[in-house]
């Protein structure tokens, strides 16, 4: 039973950043997940921008001040849980055990605990495959079951408790259908896959009984977001191809859902801490971040922020990262030195 340890393969890992989804990474000092707090993804969630002083505008000292106010009180980033439920998720998890439940109860199970534990950093989403209603066995709609929402997991939850399974694993086209999806998502926020599978992909020619594994490991290859995987049954191998090609490096077993959330919560710890700044690049204007009305010193390790390199956006630092959920307002001031 493996895990993630650590930052991801550098292969897979370079192979994304290389068809644009990480340009961040050439600014900041980061290699992987793993990083330091205050390392994370751009992400846009600017609840107000305005020139500074009375009426919502500047006044004669404060010509060129520029002042955002940031809400971070709801999340922002999006996780699609893209759950197989092919007839191999009626295996008993247990063979000794019929009445411990299937692959997919024992999904479902972990599913809630992922759902409910970070509701509060990250839309969930849900797409299952094959489709529900399907017929063929190897049917996916461009369409998700649940739409990523704030509080989902009551939601997904039910969709899965309706939802039997049945079919073929048609991972290539669920995985082609999601980051379709993912990529029209608007606002600048991190849109990540977790794919939930028993890692015997098939569906190759339409066929719900002839494996496809290659082609599915190319299309999670392909995707630019990155996929965590969360694999049921004996597939080890097959598991962990798709992992390292999501750049997660290996799978998670049911069993290992406290590693996969604390995995997760630490990537929200890190993209809930970068942010674009109000008015483009920063030159050589001043700049003063405020959390709750306290000033954060700049380049400080703890409690501080710094500039990316090309200038454009802000990376909160140590505590000031850590605790962001736990405070009430974020403002951002450009250019204010009146």
């Amino acid at each position: 039973m493996r895990r993630r340890e650590g930052a991801a393969p550098s292969n897979a890992f370079d192979r994304k950043r290389s068809r644009g989804l990480l340009p961040w990474l050439l600014w900041l000092p980061c290699v992987g997940f793993a990083a330091a707090a205050g390392c994370g993804l751009p992400r846009t969630h600017l609840a107000a921008t305005k020139p500074a002083g009375g009426g919502g505008k500047p006044d004669a000292s404060m010509a060129g001040c520029i002042e955002a106010n940031v809400d971070v009180t709801k999340p922002a980033d999006t996780v699609v849980l893209l759950v197989e439920r092919s007839s191999a998720m009626n295996t008993l998890n247990d063979s000794t055990c019929a009445s411990c439940g299937t692959y997919f109860t024992a999904l479902a199970r972990a599913v809630d605990t992922l759902t409910t534990a970070t509701s509060n950093r990250l839309r969930w989403g849900l797409k299952m495959f094959p489709s529900p209603g399907d017929s063929t066995g190897c049917l996916v709609t461009p369409t998700l079951d649940v739409p990523p929402a704030e509080d989902a997991h009551a939601d997904i939850a039910a969709a899965l408790a309706a939802a039997a399974p049945a079919g073929g694993a048609p991972v290539t086209a669920a995985v082609r259908a999601t980051s379709t999806y993912l990529n029209g998502v608007q606002g600048g926020a991190q849109t990540l896959i977790m794919l939930a599978t028993a890692g015997a992909p098939t569906c190759a020619a339409n066929d719900p009984a002839q494996d496809d594994l290659s082609a599915a490991v190319a299309a999670v290859n392909m995707a630019p977001q990155f996929a965590f995987v969360l694999g049921l049954g004996p597939q080890r191998a097959r598991l962990d191809k798709l992992a390292d090609v999501g750049s997660t490096g290996s799978s998670y077993t049911v069993d290992q859902a406290s590693s996969l959330l604390r995995d997760i919560e630490d990537l929200a710890n890190q993209i809930s801490c970068v942010y674009p700044l109000p008015d483009g690049a920063l030159g050589d204007r001043s700049i003063a971040v405020l959390i709750d009305g306290m000033v954060l010193t700049p380049d400080a390790a703890d409690a501080g922020f710094s500039v990316a390199a090309d200038q454009t956006s802000l990376i909160l630092r140590g505590s000031a990262c850590r605790t962001l959920l736990s405070h009430a307002s974020l403002v951002i001031r450009v250019g204010c030195d009146g």
